[in-house]
């Protein structure tokens, strides 16, 4: 793997750490072609030389692969989709959070509050019994449920998968901790 000064590559693009996983995530934002534009562009007009140009041209074109070499699991996790927090009472709660992290109201009902976390979301509901965090729902890439059904009973039994409204996989980790397995694109 390369290793240049960061410093030298900010003026590609607006990326500060080259090496690090915000780099790469934002290199999948950006199309390719914008990226290696604004690169030509750089050296073009003299603000980077040969050298620097080919260096940054090849860590634009390995980070697909070092993306995918996260995680070998039979699913993709690709975010946090969202936690679901069971209070003891919603509005109570709605209301600290909104003022502790502005959040806006997504959905809500009497009982029931989701709100937004950008591409995630924090969902709040009413339960009798001591408040908790209930679950965690991981946002899979390409995600079929009844795919990850099938693969999670053959390959984790005794995580007692279940579906459940047709889009959502739930299980228990090790420790029993409730986990949701979702599309990313998952709004409750």
């Amino acid at each position: 793997m390369l290793s240049p000064d960061p410093d030298r590559y900010q003026h590609f693009t607006n990326f500060n750490c080259w090496h690090t996983k915000e780099f790469y995530n934002q290199i999948k934002k950006e199309t390719m072609k914008n990226i290696i534009e604004k690169m030509l562009d750089s050296y073009e007009k003299g603000g980077v030389n040969r050298r620097d140009f080919v260096q940054s041209l090849a860590v634009i074109i390995a980070a697909p692969t070092i993306l995918s070499q996260a995680g070998k699991g039979p699913l993709v996790g690709g975010m946090l989709n969202h936690i679901t927090l069971a209070v003891s009472d919603v509005a109570r709660s709605k209301k600290f959070y909104q003022d502790l992290l502005g959040l806006a109201v997504i959905k809500e009902d009497k009982d029931l509050c989701y709100l937004d976390l950008g591409e995630s979301f924090l969902c709040l509901y009413q339960k009798d019994s001591a408040p908790a965090i209930d679950h965690f729902c991981v946002g899979i890439n390409s995600f079929k449920a009844d795919t990850v059904l099938g693969k999670l009973k053959k390959e984790f039994p005794s995580s007692n998968p279940t579906m459940e409204n047709g889009t959502e996989i739930y299980l228990r980790d090790p420790d029993n901790i409730r986990v949701q397995l979702s599309a990313k694109d998952y709004r409750g």
